[in-house]
């Protein structure tokens, strides 16, 4: 394998640059793979009490293609599309979603409508796209809450094992850039707690491509930047 050298030493802590030029190095998949950060916090076999869920703004965006619905209240439909939803209303979009419309990938809900959206709960829970407070797809302000999903907000949530996943970047970012990506998402799990009002601990973090080898990172290398 061309790269062998590096899968023997993959387990190694890498810092976060030399991590990063790996993964972009050994990319040989025929698309622009994700890059995605994969963070286990220190918890043991325990599970969680409560899932540690919440929203980061990534300085450079993540790259994935957002096609958001917005559900707003009779009259915001243009300022939601002149924001960037690429589709905005109420009933008639909950009546379609219903009836099996999902031309898009992120639902934006305004305060105001979350009872109506609870109709197709079931719908869009199971696509993972059900509008949640925590995760800033439900607002009072629904016009700032699709920009800043359109400037590079991302939401992650823990699973029971207590492992937080999310994508921070593609292979064809410049380095810096997806460096500055993951200090981002590092320093919010940083300042992040838990339901008991405890900061986050964590046990490791490593970064991989969707085809390729996984390098775990410093992170003290991290906390020295944030």
């Amino acid at each position: 394998m061309k790269y062998g050298s590096w899968a023997l030493s993959r387990n190694n802590l890498w810092k976060v640059e030399d991590a990063v030029n790996a993964i972009k190095m050994s990319s040989s998949a025929g698309f622009d793979e994700s890059v995605d950060i994969t963070v286990k916090l220190n918890r043991g076999k325990k599970k969680l009490d409560s899932a540690i869920r919440g929203v980061v703004e990534l300085p450079h965006s993540n790259g994935k293609k957002k096609k958001i619905l917005a559900i707003c209240k009779s009259g915001d439909e243009q300022k939601c599309l002149d924001a960037g939803a690429a589709y905005a209303g109420g009933d008639e979009y909950i009546e379609k979603i219903s009836q099996g419309f999902l031309d898009f990938n992120t639902v934006v809900a305004d305060t105001a409508m979350v009872l109506k959206v609870t109709k197709v709960a079931r719908i869009l829970g199971t696509k993972k796209m059900m509008p949640n407070s925590k995760t800033g797809t439900v607002s009072p302000n629904i016009v700032d809450a699709i920009e800043k999903i359109l400037r590079g907000q991302v939401e992650y949530k823990s699973e029971d094992t207590g492992i937080i996943q999310a994508s921070v970047g593609r292979v064809s970012f410049d380095v810096a850039k997806i460096v500055e990506n993951v200090v981002a998402f590092l320093s919010a799990l940083a300042k992040k707690r838990d339901s008991n009002s405890n900061t986050l601990s964590i046990k490791s973090v490593s970064l991989s491509s969707t085809m390729g080898f996984s390098f775990n990172i410093r992170f003290s290398d991290i906390l020295n930047r944030i």
